[in-house]
């Protein structure tokens, strides 16, 4: 019996310790499980506040693109709106102010009968008026300048000729037949400009030297006369051909009885030197045979 009784006990034993080995396992699995189960709910809450927060920040990004969009279309419609106002601005005034001026121009004594508004739209169609004359009056004065320039400087005329000599070549030098041009004119009729107390000596002085011209002359201090006296032009002096030639100048058609240097023009004036071969009886002056 002692050992059945033993057995026993010892089976009871070994129960218990299995049972409460069991027991204390069980006991660090649970709260293992437990402390793994927090944690894991501590994570999950943590990931749905972040996706709360990226979710209400799309949301808040959405709502302000789509109210910059509807921003954006809306100043898109009013921009035109804009625009035809201003059309149409600018047509009621066009539509006013034509009828205006034509009623201006026909009714001029009507209008000190009418109302204020129409000595309104009166003046706006004189500042339109206005405008419209204060362009064109710079653009004509522009225009006019240089016409005024033109205008104000003055210009002569100088030719220099020595047909004569071809009715004339037997008399004339020999050696010279060279500078005597075919048709008798060694200078065309030339334009200059006149300045302040220019004289006939002047302008010759100018054309020889432009035109490469030979010329020479006495001065004012070296002849009796007191005036300079021309000698040659083009290598034709007085006496080249016969007795009684030289060189004489007129001025529009009239032989001055003054030196060269003497003889102040005027604009417009027209200079011509002529050699004559008989004493100017041959270029119609007879002044110098009395």
């Amino acid at each position: 019996m002692r050992k059945k009784l033993i057995s026993l006990l010892v089976i009871f034993m070994s129960l218990l310790i299995v049972m409460s080995g069991c027991k204390i396992q069980s006991t660090e699995e649970f709260h293992k499980e437990t402390e793994q189960n927090s944690i894991e709910a501590e994570q999950n809450n943590k990931q749905t506040k972040k996706t709360k927060k990226e979710t209400e920040s799309d949301t808040i990004s959405k709502n302000e693109d789509s109210e910059d969009a509807s921003n954006g279309e809306r100043d898109k419609d009013s921009k035109p709106e804009k625009k035809s106002n201003k059309s149409t601005k600018s047509k009621d005034r066009t539509s006013k102010s034509k009828p205006t001026k034509s009623t201006s121009a026909s009714n001029k004594g009507n209008q000190q009968s009418k109302g204020s508004s129409n000595n309104k739209t009166n003046s706006s169609t004189n500042k339109s008026g206005n405008n419209s004359n204060k362009t064109n009056p710079s653009n004509n004065s522009n225009k006019d300048k240089p016409n005024n320039k033109k205008d104000n400087t003055k210009s002569v005329t100088i030719s220099i000729r020595c047909d004569t000599i071809l009715k004339n070549k037997d008399k004339l030098q020999s050696g010279l037949e060279s500078y005597v041009p075919s048709n008798g004119v060694i200078l065309g009729k030339t334009k200059f400009d006149l300045k302040d107390n220019e004289n006939v000596f002047d302008i010759l002085v100018k054309a020889v030297r432009k035109h490469r011209i030979h010329m020479e002359y006495q001065g004012a201090s070296q002849n009796k006369y007191g005036s300079v006296y021309v000698q040659g032009i083009n290598n034709l002096y007085e006496f080249s051909c016969g007795d009684l030639s030289g060189w004489m100048y007129n001025v529009n058609g009239s032989y001055p009885n003054v030196g060269c240097d003497k003889y102040i023009l005027k604009d417009g004036d027209n200079i011509e030197w002529r050699y004559t071969c008989d004493l100017g009886r041959d270029l119609g002056v007879y002044w110098l045979n009395e």
